[in-house]
């Protein structure tokens, strides 16, 4: 008899070939075929994801306004820098944005869609006072940063356990909004 490459064995092994049961993939598959590519989650655990999600697209809403507010508003000799900064900062926050919206929707929720309901989740205030200097400006956004970073911490925590696809994604986006924050830290320094 000729001897099995171990390869070969392995895979007849994992395939369930040896003893004629099918694998816990084939199992799966054959019960639940009907959900393929659906969210496998518990409507309640789908639920804290959407609030959690859409909170913080509440948050970043309002960073977006508030950096648009400044960067159409800077005036001074430092006018053209921070004016190409914040351009930046809110073409990333408004991406940010996009992707969040999209994962309320992939964790079959409904995205916030409009200021109120906006300003309404948001924990963040805008500046509303008048325009700041811009030293000022760099600060009140670092601040402001800062808050979201540690409340997209928070959401990250909450979320490891039920939904892991949104917890990494949370930490790819403090990750961004950690380099920004200590891009403006570095800024306000000077």
């Amino acid at each position: 008899m000729k001897r099995l490459n171990s390869y070969v064995l392995a895979g007849i092994l994992c395939a369930g070939a040896v003893h004629g049961k099918p694998t816990e993939n084939e199992k799966m598959s054959k019960e639940d075929n009907s959900k393929k590519g659906e969210i496998v989650m518990t409507n309640a655990d789908k639920k804290v994801s959407q609030q959690l999600l859409n909170e913080l697209l509440a948050n970043e809403t309002v960073m977006l306004f508030q950096t648009l507010n400044y960067h159409w508003n800077l005036t001074g000799p430092e006018f053209h820098d921070y004016h190409l900064l914040f351009d930046a900062q809110y073409n990333a926050l408004f991406a940010d944005l996009d992707k969040l919206a999209e994962r309320v929707r992939a964790v079959e929720g409904e995205a916030l869609g409009s200021m109120k309901a906006m300003l309404k989740e948001a924990s963040l205030k805008e500046d509303t006072g008048a325009t700041p200097a811009p030293k000022q400006m760099v600060k009140n956004l670092l601040k402001q940063y800062e808050a979201l970073i540690e409340l997209t911490r928070d959401d990250i925590k909450k979320l490891e356990k039920s939904d892991i696809v949104t917890s990494n994604f949370l930490q790819d986006l403090a990750g961004k909004h950690e380099k920004t924050a200590w891009m403006l830290r570095s800024l306000a320094a000077k």
